[in-house]
């Protein structure tokens, strides 16, 4: 009988033997000089007679379900790191300025830029209101209706809010930190339509919401309007 024919046959004897497998010898496996598994094309491990179901060596069989099952419960079991909750940035918005919309007919009388007592009152109140308040600038825009030409509008504009600005520095304000502009009849608060067919007294009544002086206070969390 040759070799390979014996092999075979002592592997089917083995087989009926199965339950008395050891796990581990290397008895039932073809060793080289160097005790390394013979292998053959397919990487397969020769067995030799003495080997039983059950039996590793090396790499030469799978691991056996019960130290793989044993591993993966050893797996199971260590409990996961508790991941740390994650912290969204937070950024602080900019502040935002606080209007304080004062009518210029309760400041000036018409077409007029030196205040008048009930003016100077109104601006008394504003100025109590941002003597307590932690402001960075003050800034002062004036408006005017459209009666009269552009230009004229815009210097009237200019000089109503350098009015108020000197009132307010003057009673304690910073100066350094109150900016003035007037940009005339630009920025209306009526439509061209609004007071269509209007003459005299009735029309300036009309445009009364486009003469006003907003002052815009950044750096304060103040609410509430000058004008109430």
């Amino acid at each position: 009988m040759s070799a390979v024919h014996m092999f075979l046959a002592t592997a089917l004897l083995a087989g009926a033997s199965a339950a008395q497998a050891s796990p581990i010898d290397v008895s039932g496996y073809l060793t080289s000089a160097g005790d390394q598994a013979v292998t053959d094309s397919f990487g397969e491990c020769w067995h030799t007679g003495e080997w039983k179901p059950g039996m590793h060596y090396g790499r030469c069989e799978p691991q056996p379900v019960r130290a793989a099952a044993a591993a993966l419960q050893a797996a199971k079991a260590v409990p996961n790191a508790p991941q740390k909750p994650r912290i969204a940035a937070v950024t602080k918005p900019l502040p935002k300025p606080v209007p304080f919309r004062i009518s210029t007919d309760a400041l000036f009388d018409f077409d007029s830029a030196t205040l008048k007592p009930a003016g100077r009152a109104v601006l008394d109140k504003l100025e109590s209101q941002l003597a307590h308040a932690a402001y960075r600038s003050v800034d002062i825009t004036g408006h005017t209706d459209r009666i009269g030409a552009p230009g004229y509008n815009r210097h009237l504009s200019e000089r109503r809010a350098q009015a108020v600005r000197d009132y307010l520095a003057d009673h304690g304000l910073d100066l350094r930190k109150i900016t003035t502009k007037g940009v005339g009849s630009s920025e209306p608060s009526t439509s061209k339509s609004q007071c269509h067919g209007l003459r005299g007294a009735r029309f300036i009544q009309c445009l009364q919401p486009d003469r006003y002086a907003e002052v815009a206070v950044f750096g304060t969390a103040l609410q509430a309007s000058a004008t109430q």
